[in-house]
Parts: C-alpha cells; sequence; structure tokens
C-alpha cells in the first residue's frame, strides 16, 4: 500500500464513506489505512473513522470475535483468509444478537506482491429472513394448492396452463401432467364463451385491463367428458418476473345452486300458503279463490298440476272419489274431463291412499318407489312424483289435495307441511262458507221475523198511544168541565164588580187603567176556560173570522206580566212596529202569547244566579203573515223530547210545574187559525215562531 499516494489515499477514502457498506483496508502488516463510518456503525465502534488510521487490525479482530456467535470460528477464519489470500464473496457471518453479515475479502497484490487487503461488510439481515420467508412462502403455497378443495389454475398471459392442482384435477377429469402447458379455452372452457376468453386475453395484453379481474363471477365450465357444470369464478392477476400470470380459483356451485333453487321454492311455496288464507277469507265467490289459490301454490311449488278430489261415502264400501277442480302447468295435459277420474272407486287399487289420508297421513315419492298398481296408473298420466294431503271439514275426511310432479324433481318434508297447510285451510274455507250460508239463510228467517215484529209492534204503539190521548182528553174534559163550574162563578163576581165600578165611580186615570186590565183578564180568563172546554171536545172550532192587532195583543200582555217578569230580575226587551192586524180572535191569540211568554220566563229562571236571564219578543210582516219571535236564555229542548214537544202532556219542566198543556193548546189554535207554531234551540236558549195570517185590507 506504500506505493498509493496521498492524492489517491484521499480519494479512495471520499469514496469509501459515501458506501453503505461497512469498509476496512488494512496493509500486509495487518495496521488500518481506510475504514469509514458504516463499518463504525456495524460493529459499534464509538470513535471517528480518521482517527483509526494505523490501528492494529488483529488486535481489533480478537476484541471484536465476541459479538459473533461463533468467536472462534470467526477468528480462525480470518486467518485462513489471509493465508490463502483469494477473493471471497458473500460469507454468511452471524451475530449473537441475531444480525446476519455477509462479508467479501479483496486480496491487493502491486506487481504480484501482496500489498494488503479490503474487507467489506454488509448487514443483509433483512434481505436474509425476507428470503426465508419467501421459501417458506412458496412452500407453504405448494401445500395449500395442494390440499385446496377448489380447483386453483394458474395462466401466463398467453392463456397456456402453468398451474393445475389436484382440485382442479379432479373436478375437470383430467391430470395436471396433461393440462400444463396447454391452452385454457381447449380444457375447462365451453365452446360458446372461447371466443370472449380469447378476446379479454389479447385486451389485457394491450391495455392491461381486465372487468372480469378481481371479481366473483358464477358461469359455467366444462369436464373433460364434455358436461357443463356451474362454478364459482375468481381471477386474480399475479405480477411475475416473466409477465403476468393469472390465477384461477374455481369451485363447483352444483349442490350449492340446487340448494338454494330448493330454498327458494320452499320460500315461494310458503309465502303462496301465507297469502292464501287472505284470498280465501275475502273472495266474494269461494270456488274462484279456490282456483287462483292452486295456480298460485302450483306456480310457487314447481308442480306441474294440482287438484282437489270429493270423497264420496257410500255405505257398504269404502265410497268413490272424484276430481272437482284442477290447476295445470303449460305444456301439461289437464285432466279435469278425463271420465277415469270421476266416482273412481277405491277399491280400484287406491284402498292403501284410503286408510292413510283418512288416519291423517300425506301420500309422497317417486312414482317408481310407490307399488306397481299405483304408479302404472299415475304414469299413465306422465306423472314422476307426488304428493297427496288430505282435507278434513269439522274432523270429517272430505277429499285430498294432489300435486303432480311431471319433472321430477320431487317433494321435501317442508315442502309437505306448507301443501299440509293449505289442505288445512282450504277446509276451514270451505266449513266457513257453509256456516256463513245457513247463518245468512238464519238471518234472513230472524229479519223476516223481526220485521213482523216491528210491524205490530209499530200498531201495538199507534194503538196504545191513541187509547192513551183517548183516556187523556176523556180526562181532560172532565177537568175542563169541572175548573169551569168552580171559575165561572168567582170570575163572574170580579167581572160584575169591576164593570160596576167602572160605571158608578169616578175613578182617575190609573184606578180606571188597572180596573180596566182587570176586565181584559176576566174576560180572557172566561175565554180560556172556553178554549179548555174546546180543545177537550165540549165546544166547537176557533172562530177564524175575528181578527186583532198583533201589537196590540203584545202590549197587552207585556203591561200584565212585564213588571213581574223584570222584578225577576229577567231583561225584557221587545221590537214591535206600529200595527200588524192578523186573522185570530184577540182572546186565542192572548192565550198563544201568554203561553209562550210564560214558557220563557219559566226556562230563564233554571240559569243560574248571576246567569245573563233574557228575554226578547219581536213582531213583523212577512208577505201575507205577521210573525212573532220570542227568545229566551237558558236551557235547550232535549233532542228526542224536541219532535213530539206539542203533544198533550209532555213538558220539560219539573214534575208539579207544568201540566204539558200549553204548548198544545197554543199549536191547536195557531193551526185552526191557518198559521203554525215552531220552536227550535238556538245558542244559549230557545226561540218560538208564531205564524199567522194577517187581515189584509180588500181581502
Amino acid at each position: 500500500m506504500a506505493a498509493t499516494g496521498r492524492g489517491g489515499l484521499t480519494a479512495l477514502w471520499t469514496i469509501t464513506q459515501s458506501l453503505h457498506q461497512g469498509v476496512l483496508v488494512e496493509n500486509e502488516d495487518r495496521r488500518l489505512i481506510i475504514v469509514n463510518q458504516a463499518f463504525c456503525d456495524l460493529f459499534g465502534v464509538g470513535v471517528a473513522p480518521e482517527h483509526l488510521r494505523g490501528a492494529d487490525c488483529a488486535a481489533a479482530a480478537e476484541g471484536s470475535a465476541t459479538l459473533f456467535a461463533d468467536p472462534a470460528d470467526f477468528i480462525s477464519r480470518i486467518e485462513e483468509v489471509l493465508r490463502d489470500r483469494v477473493l471471497v464473496r458473500g460469507e454468511r457471518l452471524v451475530l449473537n444478537d441475531g444480525r446476519i453479515f455477509e462479508r467479501d475479502f479483496i486480496p491487493i497484490f502491486e506487481r504480484d506482491r501482496y500489498r494488503g487487503h479490503v474487507w467489506i461488510y454488509e448487514d443483509v439481515t433483512v434481505q436474509r429472513r425476507m428470503e426465508s420467508a419467501m421459501q417458506d412462502v412458496a412452500a407453504m403455497r405448494g401445500v395449500i394448492l395442494n390440499s385446496a378443495l377448489d380447483a386453483v389454475i394458474t395462466i401466463d398471459s398467453d392463456g397456456r396452463i402453468v398451474e393445475f392442482n389436484p382440485a382442479a384435477s379432479e373436478m375437470f377429469g383430467i391430470a395436471a401432467t396433461d393440462a400444463e402447458g396447454r391452452d385454457l379455452d381447449d380444457i375447462i372452457i365451453p365452446h360458446r364463451y372461447r371466443m370472449a376468453h380469447k378476446a379479454g386475453m389479447r385486451h389485457y395484453r394491450t391495455t392491461g385491463e381486465g372487468p372480469v379481474l378481481n371479481k366473483r363471477l358464477e358461469l359455467s365450465a366444462l369436464r373433460a367428458d364434455g358436461t357443463e357444470f356451474p362454478v364459482e369464478l375468481a381471477i386474480v392477476p399475479v405480477p411475475h418476473h416473466t409477465g403476468t400470470l393469472f390465477t384461477a380459483w374455481l369451485r363447483d356451485i352444483s349442490e350449492r345452486n340446487k340448494a338454494r333453487g330448493l330454498l327458494e321454492r320452499q320460500e315461494r311455496l310458503a309465502q303462496a300458503v301465507a297469502e292464501a288464507a287472505t284470498i280465501l277469507l275475502t273472495c266474494e265467490d269461494l270456488d274462484d279463490g279456490v282456483q287462483h289459490v292452486l295456480g298460485n301454490v302450483g306456480h310457487a311449488a314447481g308442480a306441474s298440476r294440482v287438484y282437489i278430489f270429493r270423497h264420496h261415502p257410500l255405505e257398504g264400501g269404502l265410497g268413490t272419489i272424484s276430481q272437482t277442480m284442477e290447476w295445470c302447468s303449460e305444456g301439461v295435459e289437464p285432466q279435469i274431463d278425463n271420465p277415469d277420474l270421476q266416482n273412481l272407486p277405491w277399491e280400484a287399487g287406491f284402498e292403501r291412499w284410503y286408510h292413510e289420508l283418512c288416519a291423517g297421513n300425506s301420500i309422497s315419492g317417486f312414482v317408481h318407489e310407490l307399488p306397481e298398481y299405483e304408479a302404472e296408473f299415475l304414469r299413465a298420466q306422465s306423472i314422476e312424483a307426488i304428493v297427496v294431503v288430505p282435507m278434513f271439514i269439522n274432523q270429517e275426511f272430505w277429499g285430498f289435495m294432489g300435486y303432480d310432479d311431471c319433472i321430477g324433481h320431487g317433494w321435501t318434508s317442508t315442502e309437505t307441511t306448507s301443501l299440509r297447510t293449505l289442505a288445512s285451510n282450504l277446509g276451514v274455507a270451505i266449513q266457513r262458507r257453509r256456516l256463513e250460508r245457513a247463518l245468512r239463510k238464519s238471518e234472513e228467517q230472524l229479519q223476516q221475523k223481526v220485521d213482523e215484529l216491528t210491524r205490530k209492534t209499530r200498531e201495538l204503539e199507534v194503538a196504545t198511544a191513541l187509547i192513551i190521548k183517548q183516556e187523556k182528553m176523556a180526562t181532560l174534559g172532565t177537568i175542563a168541565g169541572s175548573v169551569a163550574h168552580e171559575i165561572n162563578s168567582p170570575l163572574g163576581a170580579i167581572l160584575n164588580s169591576a164593570e160596576r165600578l167602572l160605571e158608578q165611580m169616578t175613578l182617575t186615570p190609573d184606578e180606571e187603567r188597572n180596573l180596566r186590565l182587570i176586565e181584559r183578564a176576566a174576560l180572557r180568563s172566561r175565554d180560556v176556560i172556553q178554549r179548555l172546554l174546546t180543545s177537550a171536545g165540549q165546544r166547537g172550532r176557533t172562530d177564524t173570522s175575528s181578527e186583532c192587532d198583533l201589537v196590540e195583543a203584545i202590549d197587552d200582555l207585556y203591561e200584565l206580566y212585564g213588571r213581574h217578569i223584570m222584578n225577576l230580575g229577567i231583561t225584557c226587551e221587545r221590537d214591535t212596529p206600529d200595527s200588524i192586524r192578523v186573522r185570530i180572535g184577540s182572546t186565542e191569540l192572548g192565550q198563544i202569547l201568554t203561553n209562550l211568554l210564560v214558557n220563557a220566563r219559566d226556562a230563564a229562571m233554571e240559569l243560574p244566579d248571576g246567569a245573563e236571564r233574557r228575554i226578547t219578543a219581536r213582531a213583523s210582516a212577512d208577505g201575507n203573515d205577521g210573525v212573532f219571535i220570542i227568545e229566551n236564555t237558558g236551557p235547550h229542548i232535549p233532542a228526542d223530547v224536541l219532535p213530539t214537544i206539542y203533544d198533550a202532556f209532555v213538558s220539560t219542566k219539573e214534575t208539579g210545574k207544568g201540566t204539558g198543556l200549553g204548548l198544545w193548546i197554543s199549536n191547536t189554535i195557531a193551526q185552526e187559525a191557518g198559521g203554525s207554531l215552531s220552536l227550535e234551540n238556538i245558542p244559549g236558549g230557545v226561540r218560538a215562531t208564531v205564524r199567522l195570517p194577517r187581515a189584509l185590507r180588500g181581502a
């Protein structure tokens, strides 16, 4: 190394410091010439590289030997390498802390004279561990592929098979040695998909795009014997130094599809049976509803034919059966008109069916598994599998429902249970319709009796009301006669006394007005008695030739009763024109107005203390009628009483406070005069309206 100049050493020093490998340069005497920082870092040397020049490398090697897993081997190997002075590449060294170094030894000769050597150390721990892991992965991958239940096939970018695991050999019926190196589409891809596969490979090589990659697909695959079967396929691109590889994972889903199809069919059937209950409950015509149900269930269950047979019991035998309803899928020949299925005796080879069905058992299975006679009979109708479930009505055997399968998929116990449920629902529907018809007939008969009883009750009510009214009128006549006899004498004395005082005495205006009021009141009382006798049937009808002034009658009414009513705390209001002449006697008119005013007073007094008590009277001319309206605050007339309020002896007052005759008499008087009386509830009270014919001049 003595021949190396200062400038050369400086350049070499600079180069080694930039390397990530640890570099140590020694002369022939093993004195250190150059060491870089990477070397110091690898061996944990805490001195800067430039301070290590000239150090004894032999002593340093002895001191660092303890860092290695085998210190003695480390030292002996150095001695061996230095003795041989031969280039060494990639020698592996294992350290105590688990690290792995690779070491290169480069001897330096100048004109065949040995000048020294270079040690290069590199930490390859991560790299070696990755390599080991990759080897483990490769080994594990082989184990996985060989033990995988799914077929695993790897092809190159040209579509040639480079890997074909045992599961693929079993699935496709071809050995791996026969498959590897061949084009994939020639082995497992059905003919109709091969052009698309080749086009997809070309597209990927051109664009790097693969629309079917990294997805799960369901399609058909081809076995070596030419049969197709469904598979689930997932293709994953795998980068490789030779180019992109494609690994396909394939799973035979024949059984899964079959199970899925069966589950979907069972779900459809269960749904159809559930919907059948609603159809049978809401249909107007039971036959139409049952036919609808048969179609729904037949479609859902994948049946070729669904039918109902009715059992006809016979004395001395098992009876017969007849087909009553049927649904057939498209392309299946109907049997509803087959004469052999009408009145077919059970004894004609189906005794077993009769006893099984009567016991509540189902009959199901593939036709070839049934007794020969039954199988022959069913094969004549192209039936491959069958299920028959009994129908009971009111716990009695009524018949059965049958489901034919002309394809041969058969029936599961779950489906048979659903069909038994439907048969039970049909039995309930038939029984319900029987009961409905019987109930409807009973209701019609009951309604006829109720109508007859109602008619007779109404006739009895009318007769009873007539008798009661006649009795009341007779009683009223008796009472009226007694009242007239008892009142006429004192009333005559009052009237005579008032007349004598008016004729014989000199009176003040107030005294004369009061006596005139007494006279008019007495005369009115006498006329009321006469009217009462008339209403009781002891006098003639109202004289309609008389007329009077409605406004004067109202004034007299308020003159007689106004002060008394106001003393009770009732506000009295009136609104009248100057004059309205009506065709009715003044006595009759006064009786009507008095009854209405008294009723208004009594109603207002029913309000609690502090409430507004008010009576309002109005008179007006309305065309050919004179109208009197009186309104009062107070309780309403009950709705159930309002239609009969004008009948005799009907009253809303407490017992002992009214006879129930006032409105009856007033209404009678108004009607006899050609007018009317009406009562109605208004907000906060009651309104009474009297309409009487006006006495028009020139009429």
